[in-house]
């Protein structure tokens, strides 16, 4: 894709798909910083992330021109930024292409352009003149939002972490301290719960069991918002520290499935290989320090 890439720095690129005879006068256009063709689902898509890690200014990016009508590469790019990668497969979730495999980008490198870059669907428009209005209105949303910083957090977020709002101190504002203490299981739920991933079906799996062993709930989900809202709706679940802790452990799981990563209830998320230095201890029964 890099094809057409200029020495200034910009905000936006453009990927013309298969119409290669756009890539000159796509790359004229003011506020683009580079333009090229992508042919496949697989390779040419690889080394256009790998152009936009490079690039770290650019934070959009439009998708025009003609897609290959038997390669799909612009649908499984597009598909890319809306649902990822499988983890397990290094394939593009909800792609349609042929075989839309990557297989030299790591999974945190895509995560982290797709939190990065926003995507626009021009496909089928080969007017540069149609092309450069998307392109202005996409930079002048992108210039009126937050510009991240290296950690993900715009300058906003920042001055709201020190205390500071854009003109000074916010009136009111106070730093608050972690910790606390979680009431007794036996108060606010009989038995205990297990949280698990089935890699295969792709779902995180929930299970409350009795002091007994005796089954009281199964729940299987892929995100963990959604399963704590329904936890918190059939009430199995009425403790507001509960359902912190439930809530993080949930998202815990998310994350390694989306990830591939080991998943081990009460254990911090570590990379594949790396052995825990904690001891699991049964659900709800671990306390936080008092501050």
């Amino acid at each position: 894709m890099p094809r057409g890439e200029r020495a200034q720095e910009g905000e936006v690129a453009v990927c013309s798909l298969s119409s290669r005879e756009l890539v000159e006068p796509l790359s004229a256009l003011p506020g683009v910083a580079l333009a090229g063709a992508l042919m496949t689902a697989n390779l040419g898509i690889e080394e256009l992330l790998r152009t936009l890690a490079r690039r770290p200014a650019i934070r959009g990016l439009v998708v025009c021109g003609r897609d290959s009508p038997r390669f799909l590469a612009g649908q499984s790019l597009l598909a890319l930024f809306r649902d990822g990668v499988d983890p397990e497969r290094g394939s593009i979730v909800g792609a349609a292409g042929y075989l839309p495999l990557l297989r030299s980008v790591p999974l945190h490198e895509v995560e982290r352009l797709r939190a990065r870059v926003e995507v626009v669907d021009a496909r089928g428009e080969c007017d540069p003149l149609v092309l450069g209005e998307i392109v202005q209105k996409l930079r002048a949303r992108l210039c009126a939002a937050p510009r991240p910083t290296p950690d993900g957090r715009t300058a906003a977020d920042s001055r709201t972490a020190a205390g500071d709002g854009p003109c000074g101190p916010v009136p009111g504002f106070r730093r608050l301290r972690p910790g606390g203490r979680r009431v007794g299981l036996s108060r606010v739920l009989d038995g205990f719960v297990v949280i698990s991933l089935d890699r295969r079906a792709r779902r995180i799996v929930l299970r409350h069991y009795d002091n007994d062993l005796t089954p009281r709930h199964e729940m299987t989900g892929v995100r963990a918002e959604s399963m704590l809202l329904g936890l918190l709706r059939a009430e199995v679940i009425t403790d507001p520290a509960h359902a912190g802790y439930l809530g993080g452990e949930l998202t815990k799981a998310e994350t390694a499935l989306r990830l591939g990563l080991p998943y081990d209830q009460d254990l911090p998320l570590r990379a594949p290989g790396r052995l825990g230095n904690a001891a699991v201890r049964p659900v709800y029964e671990r306390e936080e320090p008092q501050p």
